[in-house]
């Protein structure tokens, strides 16, 4: 066995404290694991572990330090891959809930729409005409509505004008709903 031949064939400067510490840290293969253990856990401080293999031979300096930097770049790596994936993985959730609350949002904005749409249509025909606006920008708690999904009441009467393109003076509801969606938001001009 290779340490018990350098034991016998030991630097004769090394002193009894020396060897002791050696025999101690390093003399059975379960106290070098505990030493290598303690050495990457900062039980001990890596000069603390080192210096007995420094008075032995320069090989178990280089295998050491080997051990130590391997060891700890590959731990490394594994944790910070870890945290990547988990972030990623966090992203694509947050983007899907955005989407889904997106979604959500635009049936709810559409569902109130038919209702204001309903409330506008005061003669039932499934379509609304100038008059039937004209009406509904009078009645304040409508236009209010329209105020609070970021729909000004000018911008109703555009939207009403540029959805009659035929200027038969009517409107359907799907007309009305997607014209309404479009103006909310980013997305007001019509130029």
């Amino acid at each position: 066995d290779f340490l018990a031949e350098l034991w016998e064939n030991k630097p004769q400067e090394l002193e009894t404290a020396e060897v002791l510490r050696l025999q101690q840290s390093y003399g059975t293969l379960p106290r070098s694991f505990y030493s290598l253990y303690m050495s990457l856990s900062t039980g001990i401080a890596w000069g603390e572990a080192l210096h007995p293999l420094s008075q032995l031979h320069w090989v178990f300096v280089v295998l050491f330090l080997f051990f130590i930097t391997l060891t700890l770049f590959g731990v490394l790596n594994v944790v910070t891959s870890v945290f990547v994936e988990s972030a990623i993985q966090s992203t694509e959730k947050y983007k899907d809930i955005k989407i889904q609350e997106a979604i959500t949002y635009k049936k709810m904005h559409v569902s109130h729409l038919r209702d204001v749409f309903s409330e506008l249509d005061t003669d039932g025909s499934g379509e609304i005409c100038s008059e039937e606006m004209n009406f509904f920008l009078q009645d304040r708690h409508l236009s209010n509505y329209l105020n609070t999904i970021d729909i000004q009441t000018e911008d109703a009467v555009m939207l009403f004008k540029l959805l009659d393109r035929d200027d038969s003076g009517f409107v359907s509801i799907e007309e009305f709903c997607q014209g309404c969606m479009r103006l909310k938001g980013e997305a007001k001009s019509f130029d």
